[in-house]
């Protein structure tokens, strides 16, 4: 059974190391737990502001001891790698400074979240967009990435996301390069700019890459696919809403001649108790009474294809109800209407 000759240093000299940190003053290194000044008072020994006294555990030339920690120190900063980010957070951080914290200027957390918006965020978004655009799935993920950016703020602020020692360090690392604000704003417009040109770019991009093309403007009109906005403009004017249809639904749908003629239904949905209000569906009650709607007894079937445009470019719809019945689905009601119309 071996015997501890002697403590370790950190066990030793606990109580010194404790005073050392609760009175530190200077700026520590990313990665070190004390400043270069403390460590070289640690290993000298000295007096703290606060009268305590550390014992010297080197005995010798301080000058030398300190050309030793700051080569040290040196050499560990040489071997850490800056990148482009960390030079766009140094620039925000000068520009506070040089405007003297004045608002509307950029920071260094601004430049960041305009980095992760670039090159983390936008290619993320307009990537799964363009797979899951015609997807219920797309409406989730829209909702998830808008509070992915509500906690990236969060973390960026209590500096989870890039650390305070990090940031530290790089502010140490290009001390002494001169400001230039021309520089700052340079770059700031161009991030600016990459960003919009992304919008346009990668999309165009993933189109060519599967194959997509964009339809002629004249045969939009006459073939109109379900679309995200086109949903969105019925369900504010008759509240409809995106459901999934199973296939004995969705073979059924196609089967029908309108959606051979129109192409596929904007929206395709149940019709439930809530959805009875208003003049739009007062017509299935010739069909089934309120309570018949209730309780599920009696099930309609809602589509709405956009059957063309007015002269005035108003989309013209056309709404079908179908009764739910174990032979399929049978026509129940119709109506044609345009997307200005009042209900």
């Amino acid at each position: 059974m071996s015997t501890l000759l002697r403590q370790h240093a950190e066990q030793q000299f606990a109580e010194e190391l404790h005073e050392l940190k609760k009175n530190e003053t200077n700026p520590i290194p990313e990665n070190w737990e004390m400043s270069p000044q403390s460590v070289v008072t640690y290993l000298m020994g000295g007096i703290l502001k606060n009268g305590f006294e550390v014992s010297p555990k080197y005995i010798g030339n301080r000058r030398l001891m300190e050309i030793a920690v700051a080569t040290d120190y040196k050499e560990q900063e040489r071997q850490r790698r800056y990148y482009f980010f960390d030079y766009l957070f140094w620039l925000g951080e000068m520009a506070q400074r040089h405007y003297k914290g004045e608002p509307r200027r950029p920071d260094g957390e601004s430049m960041l979240m305009l980095c992760i918006m670039i090159f983390i965020y936008e290619p993320i978004f307009l990537t799964t967009a363009h797979f899951l655009f015609d997807s219920t799935v797309f409406e989730w993920f829209t909702v998830a990435m808008i509070a992915g950016i509500v906690a990236i703020l969060h973390y960026l602020s209590n500096g989870r996301i890039y650390p305070f020692s990090r940031r530290e360090a790089v502010m140490q690392h290009y001390e002494g390069r001169r400001f230039s604000p021309f520089r700052c704003y340079f770059f700031l417009f161009s991030l600016g700019f990459l960003m919009i040109a992304e919008m346009y770019l990668l999309p165009s991009t993933l189109m060519r890459i599967d194959g997509r093309k964009a339809e002629p403007v004249e045969n939009t009109r006459t073939e109109v696919p379900q679309r995200w906005r086109d949903y969105l403009a019925l369900h504010i004017t008759v509240g409809a809403r995106q459901e999934v249809p199973s296939e004995a639904l969705q073979y059924l749908i196609n089967q029908d001649g309108r959606t051979s003629r129109y192409g596929q239904p904007v929206y395709v949905m149940q019709v439930r108790e809530e959805d009875m209000g208003g003049e739009f569906r007062v017509g299935l009650l010739n069909h089934a009474t309120f309570d018949e709607i209730q309780d599920g007894s009696q099930k309609f079937v809602e589509c709405t294809w956009v059957k063309g445009y007015t002269p005035d470019s108003i989309r013209v719809l056309l709404t079908g109800w179908y009764e739910v019945r174990n032979t399929g689905l049978c026509p129940v009601d119709s109506l044609e209407w345009t997307e200005d119309t009042e209900f």
